[in-house]
């Protein structure tokens, strides 16, 4: 019969992530203060000089962003996944990082 505490464990869970970028004319370009990121929130709509005109909203990428793009509960996977992503765009621009339940971290110290 399983004890309290394995009935309560959760699988572990690893997630990846890959750090916001762009590609133009085949280079990554990173949010810096050189090169600041914009995220266009709304299209512009109608003609410009018409009523009814209304411009396009963007809202600038601050500090330091990663993107989640993967949870996967086996390490063995989710190192495969992460390495894959690497290939593509760098090693520097994907993190892999363990999922915590504050939880079930907090629950056997109080």
């Amino acid at each position: 019969m399983p004890t309290t505490l394995e009935q309560t464990r959760r699988e572990k869970r690893w997630l990846i992530f890959k750090k916001a970028y762009v590609e133009y004319n085949g280079q990554l370009i990173e949010a810096s203060a050189a090169t600041p990121l914009r995220i266009r929130v709304k299209q512009s709509s109608g003609v410009i000089g018409e009523a009814g005109y209304e411009p396009e909203v963007n809202v600038e990428v601050t500090g330091d962003p990663w993107i989640l793009t993967d949870e996967i509960g086996s390490f063995d996977l989710a190192k495969k996944k992460a390495i894959a992503n690497a290939q593509d765009i760098g090693l520097a621009k994907v993190k892999l990082s363990r999922a915590v339940d504050l939880y079930t971290v907090l629950y056997p110290i109080a």
